[in-house]
């Protein structure tokens, strides 16, 4: 059974045996090919693979001392492979004990989540992206969760309305219509919210000091992954 297990590992991780200052004195075929070093290249050095770069001295000193604790660790670490490829690998550095062969060695264990890392910063710099198109549109832009609470509104909202933008969070925004409006277009966004009727219509923003702004303004609901409703965005 034990070997049984062994293989499977060795089979679907990246498997590393190393000293306490990290040289390495094993390395699995897996991590072989994924780094593009031979084995020979390797063994007896600290791993060449590892991207300092990509981590801070105190990333690598709070692995250690960890280690050195006799505890266990579990974080994402960046290598780059002998092309100079970047690769994540998901992984946990177990201090061994109990195991004669293996006194003062940790066993390093680890799954590739290159895909995952690439997909996470895609969509952070989509939001990024997003945000700024958000920022910079000529028109007022509001957006809601789900129950209609406004979570964000853009610099020419805030510019119509005099408000700021965490005045505007959670139902705050109601209080920015023209008190004469303000009955027929709460009653109309509440119906679009339950589903009852679209959201189009004709109404002003009377700011602190007095200065009105007409818009016409119109809103279309967000739809997430998963099929349901995530919010609505209102343009103005």
């Amino acid at each position: 059974m034990r070997e049984g297990i062994v293989a499977a590992l060795d089979h679907a991780a990246y498997v590393c045996v190393c000293d306490d200052v990290g040289v390495l004195s094993f390395v699995n075929d897996k991590f072989l090919m994924a780094s593009g070093y031979m084995r020979e290249e390797i063994i007896g050095k600290p791993s060449p693979t590892v991207d300092l770069q990509s981590h801070g001295s105190s990333f690598f000193a709070e692995v250690g001392k960890t280690i050195s604790e006799g505890r266990l660790w579990r974080g994402e670490i960046c290598h780059k492979s002998k092309a100079g490829f970047p690769f994540w690998v998901e992984t946990t550095i177990v201090p061994s004990s109990g195991d004669a062969l293996l006194t003062g060695k940790c066993i390093w264990i680890g799954f590739d989540v290159t895909e995952r890392k690439g997909t996470e910063q895609y969509l952070a710099d989509s939001q990024i992206f997003s945000k700024a198109l958000m920022q910079s549109a000529p028109t007022g832009l509001f957006l809601t969760t789900a129950g209609g609470a406004c979570t964000y509104v853009n610099e020419k909202w805030i510019e119509f309305t005099g408000f700021k933008s965490s005045q505007a969070m959670n139902q705050g925004w109601r209080k920015s219509i023209h008190p004469e409006d303000a009955v027929s277009v709460l009653a109309g966004w509440d119906r679009f919210l339950s589903g009852a009727a679209p959201f189009q219509c004709q109404f002003r923003y009377r700011r602190a000091d007095g200065k009105e702004t007409l818009v016409l303004a119109s809103a279309v609901t967000l739809v997430g992954s998963s099929g349901k409703v995530s919010g609505y965005l209102r343009t103005e």
